[in-house]
């Protein structure tokens, strides 16, 4: 290998205004990048349009300006308008990682589309763990140019963790994505590795960096009514009763302490979620737990600290129904060679503590960037004889052989006397992922071996699957992308997976099955493609079988400036019923501040040699997004489920009016037609106002 590219930033004592165009002096004084490289269509080739890219900073923050001269800005496509939504899946966009340590295995990522959206996280293990939830505090403008789009970029230091010495390198990688070409080009050449931070350029000469604001306090408080409601009956023949409305006036408070720059601390008390959005309706044709993603900020912060190949953790088991969070704290950070994170919450009704959920966690770096783990969770009954409910014991490696291929894998026990005790589960993944006859093709490979005995339960505090479920195994998937560009063809993919599980005393064949699927990419950006699978299920606990024979077709198209969308169509056997699932989703941008979104699913289901009958079931939902300003954002959705005679509907009003400090106004109702009469079941209005305090 040849020298690292590298860019000197630029020390300014007066830093640029950012209002999205390049026209500061500092700016011409800064040193200019401009060597980019294709990673798709044409991996190594050359950048078909330029792309400039400047650095500058002061002890306090971090600027960067950019231009990317890509074309037509009518053809620009920036759909995502809510912050961490969706900007690298299909928009045109601008992204870049520091890694702020220069010790190649963390990063923080951002992402900009031409609209200004933000999407942010952080990743550690090389890049291989990604934690979308992370938010930073930093700014962003726009603009367009007569052949493309341009922006201005703050970013403070207090966002980061970073080494302390003068004359500081950090990593440094950026990528630009073109939708009409769906050209992907990065600095410095990263080929499809764009998130191995030791492919990173350098940015040279940070000098007298300082970690301001290490003390961040943010109190809120609450006004809110519930009212107009109803609730069911508990009799032989149920009915509708009003329920009393209700006053909500409420505070609580979040803290953020950073003692040093390697380390970070957060306390809530009380934490209010009533503006995180509603889960979506979903289908379920698995045996499987549903898993839904985390959106309360508590949880979200140094997630990817917690995350084990064997999910020991999932926070959505803490805080439900009427036992919510109290309190809870977190500290995480790098010390030398050692990641380590601890977690603590108190849950309760009211302030009365019924349960304690802890996390500990401690990672050791070996080798030239591969890690080896320890992880304990557990969930304790405080409110009686602080008997242990539910804990597990887990150990990780992460063996990183080549930019192409890793080990993962862990060995966990469990221990839950209600359901039995000990259990034990364990798993190996082998990936790899990299060029296989020409530069611009990708295939990628797996394996994994896996063994779960049957006493193995993380029902209360991870996620399993199926929690109790007696099987060793292996699966493997193969998958191949080819480029064309020509003939009206844009790209093909294929894709394959196979597995095979049988019980402990390998006298039960548990669970096997094989699926294939094969996409074709026109160069206008349509889709078609299929899928088709055979499985084979047998559920030890009912000593029932299942074989599974089911095709899907498919088509999406876009994205396009203004529309994508995607519909598909499965039938087959599923689990002893005959089904036709058909499920839709489109997104129209009427004007450049608005989005459309539907969602439209469809599911008939008729049962083998049953009396029972025919069912149908339909889940629809509807969203409207206007983004005012870059600050000043609205969402409103409705959806509906006829199986459980569902309807709701949510709206959002958030003003940040200064840089973390939020104003939300929301309202939520549920309409229930249980009994075959519309009644509201829920109905509630808030406003919440969040003040950000840098001391």
């Amino acid at each position: 290998p040849g020298m690292v590219p590298s860019t000197h930033a630029l020390q300014v004592d007066k830093p640029p205004v950012i209002d999205g165009i390049l026209d500061d002096p500092c700016w011409e004084k800064a040193d200019t990048i401009t060597d980019f490289y294709q990673r798709n269509p044409r991996m190594g080739e050359p950048a078909t349009f330029p792309v400039i890219i400047r650095i500058v900073y002061d002890p306090h923050t971090i600027y960067i300006g950019f231009e990317i001269h890509s074309g037509d800005p009518s053809g620009l496509v920036s759909t995502v308008l809510q912050r961490d939504g969706a900007v690298n899946s299909g928009d045109d966009h601008f992204a870049f990682r520091f890694d702020t340590f220069h010790d190649h295995r963390d990063l923080y990522y951002f992402y900009i589309n031409p609209k200004g959206t933000r999407l942010d996280g952080h990743a550690i293990d090389e890049g291989v763990t990604s934690d979308n939830n992370w938010d930073g505090v930093w700014k962003v403008k726009t603009s367009l140019m007569s052949d493309g789009w341009a922006g201005e970029i703050a970013i403070p230091l207090y966002n980061f963790r970073f080494g302390e010495a003068d004359n500081a390198t950090w990593g440094f990688g950026c990528i630009v994505y073109v939708s009409a070409t769906q050209e992907n080009v990065s600095w410095p050449d990263m080929r499809r590795q764009s998130r191995k931070p030791s492919l990173f350029g350098h940015i040279t000469g940070l000098n007298g960096l300082e970690k301001k604001n290490p003390f961040t306090v943010i109190p809120y408080v609450i006004q809110g009514s519930q009212f107009g409601r109803y609730g069911k009956t508990v009799s032989d023949t149920p009915a509708w009763k009003p329920v009393s409305d209700t006053w909500e006036k409420d505070i609580g408070l979040d803290i953020r302490y950073r003692p040093a720059s390697f380390i970070e601390t957060n306390l809530t008390l009380n934490p209010d979620f009533a503006t995180i959005e509603a889960d979506q309706f979903l289908f379920n044709l698995t045996l499987n737990e549903l898993q839904y993603p985390e959106k309360r900020p508590f949880f979200t912060e140094g997630q990817s600290k917690f995350d084990t190949p064997i999910q020991l953790l999932y926070t959505r088991r803490i805080g439900l129904g009427d036992d919510e969070v109290i309190a809870g704290g977190k500290i995480h950070g790098r010390i030398g060679s050692y990641d380590f994170g601890v977690m603590d919450a108190l849950t309760g009704d009211g302030f009365d503590p019924e349960n304690n959920y802890l996390a500990l966690r401690l990672k050791r770096d070996i080798l030239r960037s591969s890690t080896v783990g320890l992880f304990a969770v557990g969930k304790n009954d405080v409110s009686s004889s602080m008997e242990q409910r539910n804990s597990a014991l887990g150990l990780d490696l992460n063996l990183q052989f080549s930019s192409a291929a890793r080990l993962i894998g862990q060995i966990a026990v469990s221990d839950r006397p209600e359901t039995g005790g000990d259990g034990f589960a364990g798993q190996m993944n082998f990936q790899y992922s990299d060029k296989l006859f020409n530069p611009s093709d990708n295939i990628s490979f797996s394996v994994g071996l896996q063994d779960a005995a049957d006493d193995f339960d993380i029902g209360e505090i991870g996620y399993f699957g199926r929690t109790s479920l007696d099987r060793r195994g292996a699966r493997t998937s193969l998958g191949y992308r080819y480029w064309i560009k020509r003939g009206g063809i844009n790209r093909i993919m294929l894709t394959n997976s196979a597995w095979y599980y049988r019980d402990h005393e390998w006298d039960i064949r548990v669970q096997d099955g094989v699926s294939a699927g094969f996409t074709l990419e026109t160069l206008s950006l349509i889709a078609p493609g299929f899928l088709v699978e055979k499985s084979y299920y047998y559920l030890t606990d009912t000593a029932a079988n299942y074989d599974n024979s089911q095709r899907t077709v498919f088509v999406q198209f876009g994205p396009y400036p203004r529309v994508r969308g995607k519909v598909s169509y499965r039938t087959g056997d599923n689990f002893g019923s005959s089904i036709r699932f058909i499920d839709t989703e489109i997104m129209v941008k009427p004007s450049y501040k608005m989005r459309l979104t539907g969602n439209f699913s469809r599911l008939e289901s008729d049962p083998f040699g049953s009396a029972v009958k025919s069912s149908t079931n339909t889940i629809a939902r509807v969203g409207f997004n206007y983004l005012f300003t870059t600050d000043v954002y609205w969402r409103f959705f409705v959806q509906s489920d006829s199986a459980d005679k569902l309807y709701l509907v949510n709206t959002l009003l958030r003003y940040e009016f200064n840089s973390g400090s939020t104003f939300y106004l929301s309202y939520k109702e549920t309409k229930d037609d249980i009994l075959d009469n519309f009644k509201t079941s829920d109905r509630q209005l808030l406003a919440k106002f969040s003040y950000r305090l840098n001391l």
